[in-house]
């Protein structure tokens, strides 16, 4: 009894040390939202295997910043944040990603994104720290596990996953067959609902965890103001009643009144540096890529090609005080004197929209602005050679279109995104009308806003005026006091058919009326006619640097034409676009890719540069030998073939749009028809430097070179169109045709165009792939066409192949033959799941077919039609004698895997993104040729 006295009593101590402890405890825990029994289906270990899978692909798609010295600094603010979580498995993984968009989101799991732009538009680490407390909110909420919780059990009818195999599993059905669910304004107006919701719990968390570590509240709801574009605008108790306040709004509004009181005791202090987050944020604006590690197992060789392929030159200028020369391709921004015509430097600029000079000739500027991405404006100093400004302008529905003034202080962007309101508290969206914004880029601030504008501003040369079409009319402002010009009548009438153009700062060149084929050149803004009646035809009018020139484009068989203002004639026709004129010489690109200086009457070439190596944004057409000793690689204009033994070029001449190697003795290319070149087959000797013309083409044949075969379609009517560029880009589908008649497949060989086999089809065709790799043709049907129906009529085990599926939309079926003798080795049904995904590629390997498709992914499927895997990646390369395929999983990064069994057995990481990989013919080394026209052997015998 006595020790049973002892034990109550010292229990009676521990509860009211306990009850005493708690009462003494200011500080409120985190109210997490309470989860409804069976809406997610995920434990938190599962959570993380499914953001795992999301972020597969993900990584196809975006590009992450991998620099430790940017991505650190993120992952600081989250571990002090999640300092006052609750424990759990889920992993917080923080990435900076080069996006268009200024944005942030999270996934699955932990894994939280944000974009540079987002990055670099924050003014504090309080504003960063409230994006990723929002974010990180998402994540411990299992907002996206709820969501995938329940699109599992509509789209598969499942209510429960196993191990971190089945997730992705799982994951990838999903995306197969997620265009299955019915889907009734009901339920789009409940999802929408759910996303409001999910914002204002994920707010609320989010104040939470910013006021537990000291960070501020009201920061964070300045930067959302500001992002969002609220304006201050809370709603009012009108707009709620009759369902009106917009969702951003009402954000705002909970941010502002639903901030914790939380006692000083509470909050976890911590020096925020000022200058520490200005440091990382510049840095984060000023960062402009950089070369990865590499991790090349079994490397044999790395060899850069000498004189490499050039990229075309898109834009040629001349300063105004004609001292220098501006040349732009696809990456790189070169800056040359003109007297002597010499380089100076190099500007790496990929996706730069059009440079120009500044007014007073001692800078470049220019904006990189993707298609309804937000602008990025930079200008570089010429004496210096040196960036001194680079600004990060945000719009928040992104820009369709910008235009920079040559001074680079006023940045034009023009938009027409819609935008989603509530009206009578129903989601609708409302597109806006087209909106003109002008960005100080300086600030990166709007100055000024209108609506109704079609088309870009033009600015004066010297950078004082805005000249653009204004609703039904014209419209002319000073920049500088930022105020409306009233143009003369003579200026105002001929605007009206966008055909005008600067002829220095004080003159104007317009089109007589819509549709004239005559111009004037008028006074600018005086009105006052200098010349009329001077011949243009339809052409569209371009600036030229100096003199009294104009450029038009199209002129008769050029593809511009230079007119002389003075004598009233074209004095020059060219097939290239990028030139520009000073006094009485014009500057442009030649076919080897130099630069060269040409009298404007004569076209006799003067001075020439050779311009700096540049990356190649993209490859057409590349081939390898077996033996992996030689290389070609061609352009649009033009292609090079190199021996990479020793390294040198064999060749340099037009592009080609087909090559293959011959035993190592010759090239045989496919050269489109130029000019007066009629289309042909031609034979470069490896040898010796003859070429030779092999074949020439009927004009109506469909044919393409795949590798050494030639493959013709042949309609009855012989006016096939040509078929789609091929293409490797998985955001489109290539060799879609529209033959809606019989037709008849020719094979021949590249060498000596014998007929390998042939074979005539009673139908139409929706699609083909062909790979010489695999010796592949397939056929492609789609199973709601006319032609299939046909087809289904006339072959009863068709018929009862289809008849297994209750709807024939998004059904596919696809027929698989040998490149070499035409024989049937297999006929598939591919569903896609009502084109929940679209096949971009397919080919075949014994009893594999492989199949991209739209969502970076690659599928294979056995003969019979069942899928045998599904592996994130693109540009598929197999080889047939070691049964091994690579992928490109991201731009800089291939992934080796066995075939038969679908497992990873090596990953390879470059410094620049992948541009080819070809296996040897014994299957035992692979080439990767990689932007910088670098080109890498390795041995995959044992990776």
């Amino acid at each position: 009894m006595q020790r049973l006295r002892h034990w109550f009593l010292i229990l009676g101590i521990a509860l009211f040390v306990a009850i005493h402890c708690c009462a003494e405890d200011p500080c409120p825990a985190l109210s997490l939202p309470q989860i409804t029994p069976g809406t997610n289906m995920f434990s938190d270990q599962q959570e993380v295997d499914l953001g795992d899978a999301q972020a597969e692909g993900l990584r196809q798609t975006i590009m992450v910043i991998s620099d430790p010295a940017l991505t650190t600094y993120l992952k600081n603010i989250v571990d002090r944040l999640a300092q006052s979580l609750p424990p759990s498995r889920l992993r917080f993984q923080v990435a900076l990603v080069d996006e268009r968009t200024a944005d942030a989101f999270s996934i699955a799991g932990g894994r939280i994104y944000v974009s540079r732009k987002l990055a670099s538009q924050m003014q504090s680490e309080d504003e960063m720290a409230g994006v990723l407390a929002h974010e990180m909110a998402h994540v411990v909420a299992h907002h996206e596990a709820i969501r995938m919780t329940e699109a599992l059990q509509h789209v598969l009818g499942i209510s429960q996953v196993g191990n971190r195999e089945d997730v992705f599993e799982k994951w990838n059905q999903y995306l197969d067959n997620y265009r299955r669910q019915h889907l009734s304004w009901s339920d789009y107006m409940k999802a929408w609902k759910v996303q409001q919701r999910e914002q204002l719990d994920a707010d609320s968390i989010a104040l939470f965890l910013l006021a537990r570590v000291g960070y501020s509240t009201k920061t964070y709801a300045d930067a959302f103001d500001r992002i969002s574009g609220t304006k201050g605008n809370t709603g009012s108790f009108w707009s709620d009643l009759f369902g009106a306040t917009p969702p951003d709004s009402k954000r705002l509004r909970q941010l502002l009144q639903s901030t914790p009181a939380l006692p000083e005791q509470c909050i976890t202090h911590h020096e925020i540096s000022e200058a520490k987050f200005m440091a990382w944020r510049n840095s984060i604006i000023e960062y402009s890529g950089g070369d990865r590690e590499e991790n090349l197992p079994g490397l044999i060789s790395r060899r850069a090609l000498t004189e490499r392929l050039r990229p075309e030159i898109r834009r040629v200028r001349v300063s105004s005080d004609g001292k220098y020369v501006l040349v732009q391709d696809e990456n790189s921004i070169f800056v040359l004197t003109r007297v002597p015509f010499k380089f100076v430097f190099t500007i790496d600029a990929p996706g730069a929209r059009p440079a120009q000079f500044t007014p007073d000739s001692q800078a470049i500027v220019f904006d990189s602005t993707s298609f309804g991405g937000s602008p990025r404006v930079e200008r570089w100093d010429i004496p210096t050679q040196q960036r001194v400004e680079v600004h990060e302008i945000y719009v928040r529905d992104g820009c369709e279109g910008t235009a920079i003034s040559p001074d680079g202080k006023v940045l034009a962007c023009l938009n027409y995104s819609g935008t989603l309101q509530q009206v009578f508290g129903i989601p609708m969206f409302l597109r806006k009308q087209s909106v003109l914004i002008l960005f100080d880029t300086s600030t990166t601030t709007s100055i000024w806003e209108s609506k109704n504008f079609e088309v870009l501003p033009t600015f004066s040369p010297d950078g004082h005026y805005l000249l653009a079409h204004y609703g039904t009319r014209n419209f002319c402002m000073n920049l500088g006091t930022r105020k409306e010009v009233r143009l003369p009548a003579t200026i105002t009438g001929p605007l009206e058919s966008d055909r005008f153009a600067f002829v220095g700062s004080d003159r104007l060149f317009v089109a007589a009326s819509f549709l004239s084929n005559q111009a004037e050149l008028v006074e600018f803004p005086s009105g006052r006619y200098i010349s009329k009646d001077i011949g243009v035809r339809s052409s569209h009018f371009s600036p030229l640097a100096q003199g009294d020139y104009i450029l038009l484009a199209p002129i008769r068989d050029n593809a511009v034409g230079v007119l002389d203002l003075k004598l009233k004639k074209i004095v020059l026709g060219s097939k290239r676009s990028a030139l520009d004129v000073f006094d009485d010489k014009y500057i442009a690109e030649r076919t080897d890719g130099d630069l060269q200086i040409f009298d404007l009457r004569t076209a006799e070439g003067a001075e020439k540069v050779h311009l700096p190596d540049s990356s190649l944004p993209y490859v057409r057409i590349a081939a390898v030998s077996p033996d992996l000793n030689y290389l070609a690689v061609s352009q649009t204009s033009r292609g090079a073939v190199w021996n990479l033994q020793t390294g040198e070029r064999l060749y340099h001449v037009r592009g080609f749009q087909g090559a293959y190697f011959s035993s190592g003795e010759a090239l045989y290319a496919d050269f489109p028809k130029s000019e007066k070149i009629d289309r042909a087959i031609a034979r470069l000797s490896l040898k010796t430097t003859n070429i030779e013309s092999m074949h020439n083409f009927d004009q109506a044949e469909l044919t393409r070179q795949i590798g050494r075969y030639l493959l013709t379609l042949v309609t009855p009517t012989q006016q096939a169109p040509e078929p789609p560029e091929p293409s490797r880009s998985a955001s489109a589908r290539p060799h879609m045709l529209s033959i809606g008649s019989a037709f008849r497949v020719e094979v021949r060989d590249v060498t000596d165009q014998s007929l390998l086999w042939t074979k005539d089809l009673k139908t139409g065709l929706g699609a083909y792939w062909a790979s010489a790799n695999t010796n592949s043709l397939i056929l492609c049907w789609y199973a709601n066409s006319n032609a299939f129906e046909t087809m289904v009529k006339q072959d009863s085990d068709l018929a009862s192949g289809i008849a297994r599926y209750p709807s024939r939309d998004g059904i596919e079926w696809m027929q698989v033959f040998d490149l070499d003798t035409g024989m049937l080795k297999g006929s598939v049904f591919i569903d896609t799941g009502k084109n929940s995904f679209l096949p971009t590629h397919a080919e075949a390997i014994g009893n594999s077919l492989i199949v991209s498709d739209n969502k970076n992914r690659v599928i294979v499927y056995s003969m019979s039609g069942q899928g045998q895997g599904t592996i994130a990646g693109h540009r598929p390369v197999v080889s047939l004698r070691s049964q091994l395929m690579t992928l490109v999983t991201e731009s800089r990064t291939l992934e080796l895997y066995d075939l038969p069994s679908l497992k990873r057995r090596c990953v390879y990481e470059f410094k620049k993104p992948v541009s080819l990989a070809e296996f040897s013919q014994d299957g035992t080394r692979l080439l990767v040729l990689t932007s910088d026209q670098v080109v890498y052997t390795l041995n995959i015998q044992s990776p």
